[in-house]
């Protein structure tokens, strides 16, 4: 008899072992219910620690960052199935299930430039190809857009550097090749191509201010403005394969 028992207590473990090996199996990973989606986004900084620019500037960031809003990512139909996805909203994981073919990641996030990855998590959405992401660059009470400090080295001669901007506008990407199978997730990463961001800018023409080259919305609009340029032209979408 304790034989038996013995042999039915291992048998409890073996189950229990194997349920809780099968629960923690991509468990934040997946959609509860079969007929959604999720995405799973991430910020990506690139190049930005030490690069040269095509002014022939080496450049060295100390500190960076920039500030992003209100992800929508989007499908180019208005006629999207799945509607009845909505009546399970209130008991799934994350936010509500969104309007059918977009999937919104809400909120201000403050990109340290120096930072390989940044991830903002999952979001439940709806099954079916995506074919547009827009992002929104802005600032808050507290801090501008984009901050960037380090020192550019030209011919031997340092400048020691600072870019401080404001911007409000809203950056649109298109044919980013999203495709959502039910009862899945995919990762998407937002790639800043920071490397490129001070293309065309020749720093020796900033404003010096206590022997810091200074660019500005205000002291320096036309270097401000190609600045402005290059992080609008310099962002890439990823859609990344499942492991």
């Amino acid at each position: 008899m304790k034989y038996i028992r013995h042999i039915m207590a291992l048998i409890i473990c073996a189950a229990l072992l194997f349920a809780c090996s099968c629960g923690n199996s991509r468990e934040d990973e997946q959609p509860e219910y079969t007929n959604t989606s999720q995405i799973n986004l991430y910020i990506s900084p690139e190049g930005s620690g030490h690069f040269t620019t095509d002014e022939n500037y080496s450049i060295i960031i100390n500190r960076g960052q920039i500030l992003i809003s209100d992800i929508v990512i989007s499908s180019d139909s208005e006629e999207h199935e799945h509607e009845d996805d909505h009546q399970h909203a209130h008991t799934m994981r994350h936010e509500e299930v969104d309007e059918a073919g977009e999937c919104h990641f809400h909120g201000t996030f403050a990109i340290n430039l120096l930072e390989s990855l940044f991830d903002l998590g999952f979001e439940n959405t709806n099954p079916g190809v995506y074919s547009n992401l827009s992002l929104t660059v802005s600032q808050d009470n507290q801090q501008e857009t984009v901050n960037l400090e380090g020192t550019a080295n030209k011919g031997g001669v340092e400048y020691p550097f600072h870019v401080s901007l404001n911007m409000d506008e809203s950056i649109a990407l298109e044919h980013i090749g999203l495709e959502l199978a039910t009862g899945y997730y995919k990762r998407v990463k937002i790639v800043l191509e920071v490397d490129h961001w001070l293309d065309g800018v020749d720093i020796s023409g900033a404003n010096i201010e206590d022997g810091i080259y200074c660019i500005s919305d205000t002291m320096t609009p036309t270097l401000a403005g190609i600045i402005k340029e290059n992080i609008r032209d310099h962002i890439l979408i990823e859609v990344m394969d499942d492991d």
